[in-house]
């Protein structure tokens, strides 16, 4: 009995304990609620305050309107009267200012011809001087071409007369006999004969082109005590000529001339003999070659 007794005294104290617990909480919550309703009308005051103040700004708002509309009508007045007072202005500086304005623009159309005048002047003087220069050039692009043409021809002379060969070299057959009087040797084996400049029936050699050649002539007196005498002629008329030695030698003499002689085409070279000697075909000989062609340059 005491055990159910001291389980019923827990039991109360627990529930007096909740009770407490319970009755505590719903105070917090009276207090809450109460602080709510409290938050709700100060709110209620906020927005009463606020709608008061909006609907003064609108008021404001509305008055402030009406004032620029005022203000607009009262703009398009003054454009109005500006409008007009522009008119009668312009009306009174027409018929004052015309005369002075027609006065300043024919003076400015006076400058501009005469400016149009100097300028045409000018003009011309350029035009001219553009037209001497152009017929310069073109007198110095006539001249070039002509100058080009010529040193194509003078090309092609040269190429033509640097390929052209001349060359000869001939020997007696016989033994031939000299006395003192000059006379042609005419060598009638040519070993070398390049161009067939050299005529072996004559003995003479005829110049093909213009040019500078070398010829050169020998021969040996062997027996005899005289002497012998070579001369190379150009058109029959001694150019240079060579002497042996006079006397008597056990070995045979020998007799050297030679000359380098610028000729033109169709000029005539010979060998001439003097003295009393016999000249043996073995060792007597004339030779002759082109060494350089005369170049005739185009006149520009």
């Amino acid at each position: 009995m005491k055990r159910m007794l001291k389980c019923s005294k827990k039991k109360v104290s627990k529930l007096q304990m909740l009770v407490a617990a319970l009755k505590e909480e719903d105070s917090n919550k009276q207090q809450n609620i109460h602080r709510f309703n409290g938050d709700i009308l100060n709110m209620k005051k906020y927005m009463l305050t606020m709608e008061e103040t909006l609907m003064a700004s609108i008021s404001r708002l509305q008055e402030d309107i009406d004032t620029v509309e005022s203000v607009k009508d009262e703009n398009s007045k003054l454009q109005m009267d500006v409008a007009a007072l522009k008119e009668q202005l312009s009306s009174i500086q027409q018929s004052s200012i015309l005369s002075k304005d027609i006065s300043s623009i024919q003076k400015d159309m006076a400058s501009l011809q005469e400016k149009q005048i100097g300028d045409n002047t000018m003009l011309q003087k350029d035009i001219a001087t553009i037209r001497e220069i152009s017929s310069q050039h073109g007198r110095e692009m006539k001249k070039f071409q002509c100058d080009f043409i010529n040193l194509v021809k003078d090309l092609k002379s040269f190429k033509e007369k640097s390929c052209y060969m001349v060359a000869f070299h001939a020997e007696l057959k016989q033994t031939m006999e000299t006395n003192w009087e000059w006379k042609p040797i005419i060598l009638e084996a040519d070993n070398c004969n390049l161009g067939q400049a050299y005529d072996t029936k004559t003995g003479v050699f005829t110049a093909p082109v213009a040019g500078t050649y070398f010829f050169m002539a020998r021969t040996v007196r062997n027996e005899g005590s005289g002497y012998c005498s070579l001369a190379i002629s150009v058109e029959r008329c001694k150019t240079t000529s060579s002497l042996s030695h006079y006397g008597k030698l056990q070995a045979g003499v020998g007799c050297t001339v030679h000359v380098v002689q610028r000729l033109t085409p169709g000029q005539t070279v010979s060998l001439m003999g003097y003295g009393r000697a016999k000249l043996p075909g073995c060792a007597t000989c004339f030779s002759g070659m082109l060494v350089r062609p005369d170049i005739e340059l185009a006149q520009s």
